[in-house]
C-alpha cells in the first residue's frame, strides 16, 4: 500500500504542476493578446515634439511592464521544458488528466510565438515613436532657425565699420549652412516616418491588421510641405542678406582703398615738388635725376592703376 500511496502522491504533484503550467501559460497568453490589442488601438504619433516625447515615455512604461512578463515567461518556459523532459509516462499515469507532452509542447510553442510577435510589435511601435520624436524635433529646430534668418534688422548692414559686417556675414553663413543641413535631415526623417507608417502588420494567422494611419500620414505630409516652404523662404532671404553684406563690405573696403590711394598720390606730389624741382648741373647729375624720375613715374603709374581699379570696384558696388 505504501508504494502505491507514494506513487499516487507523485502523480498528484505532477497533475498540479501540469495544471499550474497550463494556467500560467494561458494567463500570459491572455495578457499578451489584451496588451497587443491595446497597442494596436494606439495609432497616435503626436503632432508636436512634446506630444511625441510624452508618447515615448508612455511606451517606455509599457516596455517595463512587458519585461516583467518576459521574465515570468522565461522562468515558466524552463519549468515546461522540465515537464516535457519527463515524457508522456508521468502524464499518462494521471487518471483524471488528458494532457500529453504534445499538448503541452503545442501550448508552449504557441505562447513562444505569441511572445515573439508581441515583442516585435512593441519594438515596431517604439521605432515609430522614436522616428516621430526625431522628425518633430528637427521640424521645431528648423522653424526656430528660419525665424531668426527672416529677421531683417539682424542681418541688414547697419554700420560703416567693416569688421562688424564681416562678423555678421560669418554668422549668417553659418546659420544658412545649419538650415541647409536641417532641411536635408528633416526630409530624410519625414520620409523614414512615412515608410514606417505604411509598413503592414499581420497577426498570428496572417491576417492584415495594419492600423489606420491616414490622419498621421496627412500630418507628416503637411509638415514636410510646410517645412520645405519655410526653408525656401528663409534660404532666399539669407542669400539676399548675404549679398547685401558682401556688397557693403566691398564698398567700404573700396572707400578705404580710395582714401589710401589719395594719401599716396598726395605724398608723391609733395615729393615731386620737393625733390624733383632741381634739374642738375652736370651730365652725371642729370642722368641720376633722370633715373630717379623714371622710378618716380613707375610709382605714379602704379598708384594711378590702383585708383582706377578701386573706382571701378566702387562703381560696380553702387550700380549692383
Amino acid at each position: 500500500m505504501r508504494p502505491y500511496g507514494v506513487a499516487r502522491e507523485a502523480l498528484t504533484v505532477v497533475c498540479l504542476q501540469v495544471r499550474e503550467l497550463e494556467t500560467e501559460m494561458n494567463d500570459i497568453g491572455k495578457w499578451l493578446v489584451s496588451a497587443g490589442q491595446t497597442l494596436l488601438a494606439e495609432t497616435s504619433i503626436g503632432t508636436t515634439t512634446d506630444q511625441a516625447e510624452a508618447l515615448l515615455r508612455e511606451h517606455e512604461a509599457i516596455e517595463l511592464k512587458c519585461r516583467e512578463t518576459y521574465g515570468r515567461w522565461a522562468g515558466l518556459r524552463y519549468r515546461v521544458e522540465d515537464a516535457l523532459d519527463r515524457g508522456d509516462g508521468d502524464l499518462r499515469a494521471l487518471a483524471d488528466h488528458r494532457t500529453t507532452t504534445t499538448d503541452l509542447r503545442s501550448l508552449k510553442d504557441y505562447t513562444d510565438t505569441l511572445v515573439r510577435t508581441f515583442a516585435s510589435r512593441l519594438d515596431r511601435r517604439r521605432t515609430l515613436i522614436l522616428a516621430s520624436v526625431r522628425f518633430h524635433r528637427i521640424a521645431h529646430q528648423m522653424e526656430e532657425r528660419c525665424h531668426i534668418l527672416l529677421q531683417a534688422h539682424r542681418w541688414l548692414p547697419h554700420t560703416d565699420d567693416v569688421e562688424p559686417l564681416k562678423k555678421t556675414l560669418r554668422e549668417l553663413t553659418a546659420r544658412k549652412e545649419a538650415i541647409d543641413y536641417l532641411a536635408s535631415e528633416g526630409t530624410r526623417a519625414g520620409e523614414k516616418l512615412l515608410d514606417l507608417l505604411t509598413v503592414g502588420v499581420k497577426d498570428l494567422s496572417g491576417r492584415d491588421i495594419t492600423p489606420d494611419y491616414t490622419a498621421e500620414l496627412n500630418h507628416v505630409h503637411a509638415l514636410l510641405t510646410a517645412q520645405q516652404e519655410h526653408y525656401c523662404r528663409a534660404a532666399r532671404q539669407a542669400d539676399l542678406y548675404k549679398l547685401r553684406l558682401q556688397q557693403n563690405i566691398q564698398l567700404l573696403t573700396c572707400q578705404r582703398d580710395v582714401r589710401q590711394a589719395h594719401r599716396w598720390l598726395r605724398a608723391l606730389l609733395e615729393a615731386l615738388i620737393k625733390a624733383h624741382s632741381h634739374v642738375g648741373r652736370s651730365s652725371d647729375e642729370i642722368r641720376r635725376l633722370k633715373a630717379e624720375h623714371q622710378q618716380f613715374q613707375v610709382c605714379v603709374c602704379v598708384c594711378v592703376c590702383v585708383c582706377v581699379c578701386v573706382c571701378v570696384c566702387v562703381c560696380v558696388c553702387v550700380f549692383n
